[in-house]
């Protein structure tokens, strides 16, 4: 009897350790692989980081690294020794300038791949750092063109555009996708130099309102978009400016700049999901990043002031009106 009372704990012990075996074999027992999402503060990036949790809930673990601008290329270092994320996601123009400053400090080290979103023409910015994907912020011109053409009584057909001469490739590619779907980009190009000034800047947006344009479309460029040229130069013209004027965020459809008509940006939530995809791809393949390449959005949002569409005496398809997210009265 004695004997029989003390094999049953060791049974026991025997089976729960068989168990434990079965179900780490399994996968069912595993620490969650983690990631690092580098971000300032702000709404939009709240958004987009929520977005990602969403997906990634319960397969991979992440955490945040909160930025400001007084933050340093060695606070972003500390954190990247201290939590081994199997990838970076970085969001934000200065969170990107600041990794590539790490990368230059630091050579020789890796840090896995790194996916890059919510920051301005991404393709650009990391254009030279190895081991990188992302998706673009910027919405192709067509998206909101087609859009516009949908809800609009009137003909959009020729869509003028200021831009920078160095970019463009942007352009380029935006006539292409623009031409597939029967519009005609006019695009008017600026010199690095004129583009600073506000009376280079009125004098190029009057030569393009004489081309028999149907709307115009600000693209994402912020070296056009600086406080002094939007004063100066965008909004007086803007005032007298009778189409429809399509632009790239939403902050650019409010009543008080009396700037855009339609604005179609990303969708941060989605961008979010998008993200998550991207990072459920490469957790797939062993977190190797095959190729290098640049999303564009999948999901968007659309914002129309019809405030401002009053004021240019412009008019929509009311049923159509479902098409748009959300509607300035």
């Amino acid at each position: 009897m004695k004997t029989y009372i003390l094999q049953i704990p060791l049974i026991a012990n025997l089976r729960f350790l068989l168990m434990i075996i079965l179900l780490i074999a399994s996968g069912s027992i595993q620490a969650l692989e983690n990631i690092l999402i580098i971000r300032p503060s702000g709404v939009d990036f709240e958004e987009t980081v929520g977005g990602i949790a969403d997906e990634l809930d319960g397969e991979i673990s992440y955490r945040e690294l909160v930025l400001d601008k007084n933050s340093s290329v060695e606070d972003m270092y500390s954190a990247i020794r201290k939590q081994q994320p199997k990838a970076l996601v970085l969001m934000g123009n200065r969170q990107l300038t600041l990794f590539k400053k790490l990368k230059a400090a630091h050579p020789n080290e890796t840090f896995g791949p790194v996916v890059s979103v919510a920051a301005l023409f991404i393709d650009r910015v990391m254009a030279n750092i190895p081991n990188t994907t992302g998706i673009l912020y910027e919405v192709p011109a067509v998206t909101g063109l087609v859009s516009l053409r949908n809800i609009s009584t009137q003909t959009i057909q020729r869509v003028g555009v200021l831009y920078q001469e160095d970019m463009e490739d942007m352009i380029t590619v935006n006539k292409r996708f623009c031409r597939a779907e029967g519009f005609e980009l006019v695009a008017m190009r600026l010199s690095a130099s004129d583009a600073k000034k506000p009376k280079k800047i009125t004098s190029a947006l009057k030569k393009l309102s004489n081309q028999s344009l149907d709307a115009i479309w600000i693209s994402n460029d912020s070296g056009l978009l600086t406080r002094e040229l939007v004063i100066n130069s965008w909004i007086p013209f803007m005032n007298r400016y009778k189409k429809p004027v399509l632009v790239g965020v939403g902050s650019l459809v409010s009543t008080g700049l009396n700037m855009g008509t339609l604005a179609v940006s990303p969708d941060h939530s989605g961008l979010g999901n998008q993200t998550a995809g991207i990072l459920f791809d490469l957790m797939n393949n062993q977190w190797q990043l095959e190729e290098i390449k640049f999303e564009q959005p999948i999901s968007v949002l659309k914002t129309l002031n019809l405030q401002i569409a009053r004021k240019r005496n412009l008019r929509f398809k009311k049923d159509r009106l479902t098409q748009i997210d959300h509607l300035i009265q």
